[in-house]
């Protein structure tokens, strides 16, 4: 069983993550306005979309990581529903993921 301080650090590196990668979903939200706005072609318009989407929801799963691991160092309270959840990423494009469950949640 891991103690506190190696709880805390694994939040601590998450969390530094979970900063990282919302800076980057903004810079690639504003790319594809920016492409809208300047006119570009449907197909890489199409692409910066894919990119977007793809990106958020890698970030979608790792703030439920981030939350799992939250509960677990006792800072937030656990949810209620951790079942899996969809993603369509695209059109053609589905994925499932199942979140962490906080150890509190977790049937012995």
């Amino acid at each position: 069983m891991k103690s506190d301080i190696e709880k805390l650090e694994e939040l601590k590196k998450l969390v530094i993550k979970l900063v990282s990668s919302k800076n980057k979903f903004i810079k690639l939200s504003d790319k594809r306005l920016s492409m809208r706005q300047q006119g570009s072609t449907k197909k890489s318009i199409e692409t910066a979309e894919c990119n977007l989407n793809w990106h958020a929801m890698e970030h979608d799963k790792l703030f439920r990581e981030t939350h799992a691991a939250s509960v677990d160092c006792g800072l937030s309270i656990a949810k209620d529903d951790y079942s899996e959840i969809e993603y369509n990423t695209s059109q053609f494009h589905r994925y499932n993921y199942k979140p962490r469950i906080p150890l509190c949640r977790q049937k012995a």
